[in-house]
């Protein structure tokens, strides 16, 4: 017995968190959380770096300096657009909607039902909260989030009603980005290669940078696309990923909240276009991420407003959300 117990406390003084006291379970799973947005910030730097040092650097002529001046404003409005997107909340359903607080019904009008068409209630906030249409229960941040998209690991946040423009606009200025500094690297890649030049940091991090931007560039360009189309069309990428048998299921079928793509991007981005492509504006009012407009006539379709008997899960207790 003696011998086991020995044996014990020596198997648990090997343990990380006994070798490293400051190293719990908590903390590793911290670090782990914020390792995708130390990388972005740390490829972004690269990038930048490249391009201001070896493209950008030392070339005279208006052309350059036009250049110059278009690639930092979109740098730095890419740099809002992502500060805006991790640390603005995502969309707060407010106390008011607690079961205990509302009574038998929500304090607005809600379309989205179970299948016994009672209101949706998250089980897994505390206290019982009802859903408001199109929220969901985000595990990472432990409560629910209203007009949830997804949760993006690369901003360590969810994104909701409240912060989707300043994540969409971070996708756009990633794209222009990579694709801009992309073509601005690639002849000073092909010079430096043809001069047959020994490996120096600057051409290190030039081929580094050229060989990010190169690899990323489709991948953003796709998922670009994806969301445009989903803005177009008054989509969430949940609502996409959960319904697109629903969507797919019968001709001509949209988004119960599809209202027209004018309609549809106002709701995101808000009512003022000369704002669409800054990272300040968007839409709000008391109500915004609780209630949504539909489309005539999807409120009375036979088997609920996706014509699939439900629009949340058994329960209303949310589920897993995707990460993009």
């Amino acid at each position: 017995g003696a011998l086991c117990a020995t044996a014990g406390r020596q198997a648990r003084s090997s343990t990380p968190e006994a070798m490293v006291p400051w190293l719990s379970k908590d903390r590793i799973r911290r670090l782990r959380h914020w390792v995708p947005v130390l990388s972005l910030w740390a490829g972004m730097a690269v990038v930048y770096g490249a391009v201001a040092s070896q493209a950008l650097g030392g070339r005279d002529g208006p052309w350059w300096a036009a250049a110059g001046a278009g690639y930092n404003a979109l740098a730095l409005l890419l740099i809002v657009s992502l500060l805006r997107t991790m640390l603005s909340d995502p969309g707060r359903v407010p106390p008011s909607w607690q079961v205990a607080q509302a009574g038998d019904r929500p304090p607005l009008h809600t379309v989205e039902r179970k299948r016994d068409h009672s209101y949706r209630v998250c089980s897994r906030t505390l206290p019982p909260t009802y859903k408001p249409d199109r929220a969901h229960y985000d595990a990472r941040l432990s409560r629910l989030v209203l007009r949830m998209d997804h949760h993006c690991p690369w901003v360590a946040n969810a994104v909701g009603a409240a912060n989707h423009k300043w994540f969409l606009l971070s996708v756009a200025y990633g794209t222009l980005l990579a694709l801009l500094s992309a073509g601005l690297l690639l002849p000073e890649v092909v010079r430096l290669v043809r001069a047959g030049l020994e490996p120096t940091p600057s051409l290190l991090l030039t081929l580094a940078a050229f060989t990010l931007c190169a690899a990323v560039a489709p991948s953003l360009v796709a998922f670009a696309s994806l969301h445009a189309w989903l803005l177009a069309h008054n989509l969430t990428t949940i609502e996409w990923l959960e319904k697109r048998h629903a969507l797919g299921g019968a001709a001509g079928r949209r988004s119960p909240y599809d209202l027209g793509p004018w309609a549809n991007v106002c709701a995101v981005l808000g009512p003022n276009p000369w704002l669409w492509p800054l990272p300040v504006g968007g839409p709000g009012g008391p109500d915004h991420g609780l209630t949504f407009p539909t489309a005539p006539g999807v409120t009375d379709a036979p088997g609920g407003i996706w014509g699939e008997g439900t629009t949340g899960r058994p329960g209303g207790g949310g589920g897993g959300t995707p990460m993009v």
